[in-house]
């Protein structure tokens, strides 16, 4: 069975810089009888390159790590170009704070590397049909964090890079672990979860992790 049906739109053009997960993408994309892959580039330059009037109906499934121009900033000037241009960002990244700004920059649909593909092919019917949609993992930390800041007085206190490091506390993660993730240093990470500490009032790492973990929890039965 078709994931896509015939009233869905039938191009997609892809950018995305590391060519062994373009290929994949292409060749299961590919797979979809009623959709057509009508190109496929390793860089905002080179797509550009190729539709300097722009994509047309196509839906473009766009990485957000790209190596000269981003893919953020690609589709935010294909917004402002472009009337309907349909943009989903696909990306490693999970951290509400990508997402969120991918939103913002005219993308949509966010959905994550690690999401299932069904996932990514509900992703380009929402885009062709001017709706958008969020990957489970990603909507699920947007409702958590939108939650979590307007019912908990404390929780609320929090940065957004405060809450992030607070969260993934919560999923388990070691201070070394959540550096690698946000793209900082271990010293900044330790500052921040110092910060938490003394915002939230806990008295140890045990105590904060405790709680981060009770939240973590509070949040995946929500």
């Amino acid at each position: 069975m078709n994931l896509l049906t015939s009233q869905s739109i039938s191009s997609v053009v892809l950018v995305e810089d590391h060519q062994l997960m373009r290929e994949c993408l292409v060749r299961r994309l590919s797979d979809l009888s009623s959709l057509t892959v009508v190109g496929d580039y390793g860089s905002a330059e080179d797509f550009l390159a190729a539709f300097p009037q722009g994509p047309g109906s196509s839906v473009c499934l766009i990485d957000l790590n790209l190596p000269k121009m981003s893919g953020l900033a690609l589709i935010a000037d294909g917004v402002r170009q472009w009337p309907g241009f349909a943009a989903v960002a696909v990306t490693v990244w999970d951290h509400v704070r990508y997402a969120a700004q991918a939103l913002q920059a005219g993308a949509l649909g966010y959905v994550t590397k690690a999401s299932p593909f069904s996932e990514l092919v509900e992703a380009i019917q929402s885009a062709s049909r001017g709706q958008k949609y969020i990957c489970t993992e990603v909507a699920r930390a947007l409702k958590a964090h939108a939650l979590y800041r307007t019912m908990d007085p404390v929780i609320s206190s929090l940065s957004d890079r405060e809450f992030e490091v607070f969260t993934l506390l919560g999923k388990g993660r070691a201070l070394k672990e959540i550096a690698d993730e946000l793209g900082v240093n271990y010293k900044t990470v330790s500052t921040y979860r110092a910060r938490v500490m003394e915002k939230l009032q806990m008295k140890s790492n045990v105590d904060l992790i405790r709680l981060a973990l009770e939240v973590d929890g509070q949040i995946n039965r929500s």
